[in-house]
């Protein structure tokens, strides 16, 4: 009788590695960088000055729950472009890596134009809809030239890429505000911007200035315009 065979079997043996870029899913990018927590929470409170507004002038409507769908597009949007502006710095960073970074990115991009065109489709559909339309085509220009000439990865620019960056959470809030010919309150607009700053600071350490000192200054500085901002909001 023969002795059994010590060669490993061939349908044991490790796939070899591929160098190939996969496919981009935007089911897999939702689990990966779109949780519910925080964004179902954070697209609430950017609509929440609309809707509050609403309801302090007794008009609480379906436009007013809808605003929290347009800000989830929103979000989800900005977030998506964000993700494919930093992609070669994430790529160089193994530990930041997401799906859309190490895959394959055309189907990100058109995942992205057919998030901003809904959204837009969402804001036309709120009174003064060619205004917030112009709003929100604004705010693309200008977080896609901070994008293209911002400076490089390094000491201090993350952190001044956050503070530019998160005004799109105020730029959000205004978007959503019910009332075209009153601006936003400026304590919505603070509390939004300063809760953002605040949690991006805490959550991200890559974001805070060098130096525990400043790091702390910056942390504090956000926190107290965020409370800042509820308590102008409340009064």
């Amino acid at each position: 009788m023969s002795a059994p065979s010590t060669r490993p079997c061939a349908s044991s043996a490790p796939p070899p590695p591929t160098s190939e870029p996969q496919p981009w899913s935007f089911v897999s990018y939702l689990s990966q960088r779109f949780p519910p927590w925080p964004f179902f929470p954070l697209a609430g409170l950017l609509a929440a000055p609309g809707i509050l507004s609403d309801a302090r002038a007794g008009a609480l409507g379906v436009e007013s729950g809808s605003r929290i769908g347009v800000a989830l597009v929103l979000l989800l949007a900005l977030r998506l472009a964000d993700d494919l502006a930093d992609r070669e710095w994430d790529l160089a960073q193994p530990r930041r890596r997401s799906t859309v970074m190490a895959s394959e990115p055309s189907r990100a991009w058109r995942a992205l134009q057919a998030l901003a065109l809904t959204a837009l489709a969402g804001l036309a559909l709120l009174p003064g809809g060619g205004v917030r339309i112009v709003g929100a085509l604004a705010l693309c220009a200008v977080l896609g030239g901070w994008y293209r000439w911002r400076p490089p990865p390094g000491s201090g620019s993350r952190f001044l890429n956050a503070v530019v960056v998160l005004g799109k959470y105020p730029a959000i809030v205004a978007l959503l505000w019910p009332a075209l010919g009153r601006g936003p309150g400026v304590g919505a607009l603070a509390l939004s911007y300063g809760g953002a700053l605040g949690y991006e600071l805490a959550h991200d350490p890559s974001t805070r200035p060098r130096g525990s000192g400043w790091s702390a200054f910056a942390l504090g500085a956000a926190l107290g315009l965020a409370a800042a901002g509820l308590v102008w909001s409340v009064a």
